[in-house]
Parts: structure tokens; C-alpha cells; sequence
């Protein structure tokens, strides 16, 4: 039973995506999903994004309105070269992104959404993370075409 669960893979737990989203980034360019959302997944996150320092990392973020948008960022934003805040359609109770950018003490860029930011993006090979929300990881699946609409 152990060995199954250590081979267990969730959606949107650091998942990588290579369909209709990730297609529109640079060759050579990475896609990554979290739905992390509070101080402690921040943390959690910003372990693994520590060890993503062979290239640069732009982070896109959504949120849901109660939940701490700044505890979040917090340690996140310490490992990204650019931020964006966004609020998709359909993601229940976005926090509105004048409120994330903030929550980066201004930091962050209104996206306004990831469809307007990820062609935008130019550089050296990067990796992208879209996180920050459970609500922003279903509608960014069905936005990458990797869950049945």
C-alpha cells in the first residue's frame, strides 16, 4: 500500500502541462500548475522553486477572495523574475487583481488573464507556474485541454 501512495499524482500539485496553454510558449519553455492557495503551501512551494534556479521563472497567480494572498506570495515571489496577478472567467470568487498586485506590495503585473500574458513571455527557456488556486487550477486544466471540458 505504501508504494501506491508514494505513486500517487494529483492534479494541479506541481503539474506540468504540455497541451493547448503550454503550446503557446517559447521552444524549449516549461508549464507548470499548483493549486496551492495559503502561507504554507507558499512555503512549500517556494522549497521546490529553490531548486528551479537553472532558469528563470515567471509566475502567474490567481486567487479566491478569503483566502491571504500576501502569506501566500510571500516566499513565492522571492524566486520569480516576473508576477503576474489574473482573474479568470469562471474562477469562483477571484480575488480581484488590483488585490494581488497588492498583496506583492506591487509587485505583481495585471495580467489581466493567462491567455493575454502567455504570449507575451520571451527569453532564455523559462518555466511558467500558474498557482494560487484550486478554482484557477480546474478552469487552467480545461483552458490547457487536460481535463474533459
Amino acid at each position: 500500500m505504501g508504494r501506491g501512495i508514494a505513486k500517487t499524482q494529483w492534479s494541479a500539485r506541481l503539474q506540468r502541462l504540455e497541451g493547448k496553454l503550454a503550446a503557446q510558449l517559447p521552444e524549449g519553455w516549461e508549464l507548470w500548475l499548483d493549486g496551492g492557495h495559503n502561507p504554507n503551501a507558499g512555503e512549500a512551494l517556494a522549497v521546490t522553486l529553490a531548486a528551479w534556479s537553472d532558469r528563470p521563472l515567471h509566475v502567474i497567480v490567481g486567487m479566491k477572495q478569503s483566502k491571504d494572498a500576501a502569506g501566500f506570495l510571500r516566499p513565492v515571489q522571492r524566486h520569480a523574475a516576473s508576477l503576474y496577478a489574473v482573474s479568470e472567467e469562471g474562477q469562483h470568487l477571484a480575488l480581484p487583481i488590483k488585490d494581488i498586485v497588492s498583496a506583492s506590495g506591487g509587485v505583481a503585473l495585471p495580467g489581466p488573464t493567462i491567455a493575454a500574458i502567455l504570449p507575451r513571455l520571451e527569453g532564455p527557456p523559462s518555466r511558467v507556474l500558474i498557482c494560487g488556486s484550486l478554482y484557477l487550477a480546474g478552469v487552467v486544466l480545461k483552458q490547457d485541454g487536460s481535463t474533459p471540458s
